[in-house]
């Protein structure tokens, strides 16, 4: 790579506000230009995080945003859309993105891992208290006496298709111009702990979306993207079938529940992977690439989560976790790798769930299908 080409940029976005809060959606566009191309993985979100604990006084302890995403528990929805090109189109379009973030940082991320830099910067941190610490408003006192109160910034890799590329830079003849959109998420979703209600809220500020540049490679180029699909589904039985239908080509699922009494409430995590009530099997039916029948039968809770480790190994998730350290550490992630792609958008993909989940105990079941992307 000759450096000398490359070129940091930054944007901002479309509708300009001083701060911006639940709600809220954040319009990027990273226009690289004719001639040029969007560096791989380069695509960071930067601003400043302020959290209240009531109107706009700062909040001092008790509450957070989780400790495993940080920063990324702010997002509620993304979506990548290219303007023009062969492609053009909405690319990604991932709800529940949080969730997802959680579930390969929980595979992947170990207590001392919350340590490094590249987490720090997007505030996360080991623990509850020590995510206090990262994210909460620091107090200096300057030269003169005085005390000065300052915001957390951040600079936080998105987890979205342009930063899971494979291959080649992408030119800016095959995308035009790059639309980023990003949907805040609300208070009690973001926000965590004993201060957590309807007063405490969060705010951004001085947000930008920073990318890098080079000239457009010489010749024919390809480049490979992962996306995901994300399907939401209440269970309320012991024995629950569910059914999704994928606009995409895929080669694996990944799924984690959440009682529905957590959900968005004071107190509690929002992206707490939990075991279904009193977990007993988990069937996967679906044709395969040869269009053959597959039921898939799962009555062991190590074989099911050692099959969810699988589906984020399948997706390229570097460093994955054993099944046993999820289990130890109060996870459950469930899934199937597909040994393959299968298209899903001519067929129904059914999962049927045993557990002892009923209508005074229901769930959420959030399913993540992973696709490749070829530009």
């Amino acid at each position: 790579m000759d450096l000398g080409q490359l070129v940091y940029a930054q944007v901002e976005p479309e509708a300009k506000k001083s701060s911006y809060v639940e709600f809220d959606n954040l319009d990027f566009v990273i226009n690289v230009g004719e001639g040029k191309a969007l560096v791989k993985n380069s695509v960071r979100l930067l601003g400043t995080l302020r959290i209240n604990r009531t109107g706009t006084t700062r909040a001092t302890a008790d509450v957070r945003l989780s400790n495993h995403i940080g920063i990324h528990a702010v997002v509620d929805s993304s979506q990548v859309t290219f303007e023009s090109g062969p492609k053009m189109g909405i690319i990604e379009n991932l709800q529940n993105y949080g969730r997802l973030v959680r579930m390969q940082a929980t595979g992947t991320e170990d207590h001392n891992d919350y340590s490094n830099a590249s987490n720090l910067i997007e505030l996360r941190a080991p623990s509850a208290n020590l995510a206090e610490a990262v994210q909460l408003a620091g107090s200096t006192i300057q030269a003169t006496g005085a005390q000065q109160t300052t915001d957390r910034d951040f600079a936080c890799k998105l987890n979205i298709c342009l930063n899971k590329m494979d291959g080649d830079n992408l030119p800016f003849e095959k995308t035009g111009a790059i639309r980023v959109s990003i949907n805040l998420a609300k208070n009690l979703s973001a926000l965590e702990g004993g201060l957590a209600g309807s007063a405490v809220n969060y705010n951004i500020s001085d947000v930008r979306l920073a990318y890098s540049v080079m000239d457009a490679p010489k010749g024919a180029t390809q480049s490979v993207m992962r996306t995901a699909y994300n399907f939401k589904s209440s269970v309320l039985s012991s024995t629950a079938n569910i059914s999704a239908r994928v606009p995409a080509v895929c080669d694996s699922v990944t799924i984690s529940a959440q009682r529905q009494d957590r959900e968005n409430t004071n107190v509690l995590s929002n992206y707490g992977l939990e075991e279904p009530r009193n977990f007993k099997s988990i069937q996967y039916m679906f044709n395969d690439s040869t269009n053959q029948y597959i039921s898939y039968v799962i009555e062991s809770k190590e074989e099911a989560l050692e099959k969810g480790v699988e589906s984020l190994v399948a997706t390229g998730v570097n460093g994955v976790f054993s099944a046993g350290k999820l289990e130890r550490n109060d996870n459950f992630i469930v899934g199937l790798p597909f040994n393959g792609f299968i298209d899903l958008s001519n067929q129904r993909f059914n999962v049927q769930l045993t557990s002892d989940i009923d209508t005074q105990n229901p769930y959420n079941l959030y399913m993540y299908f992973h696709s490749l992307h070829s530009i």
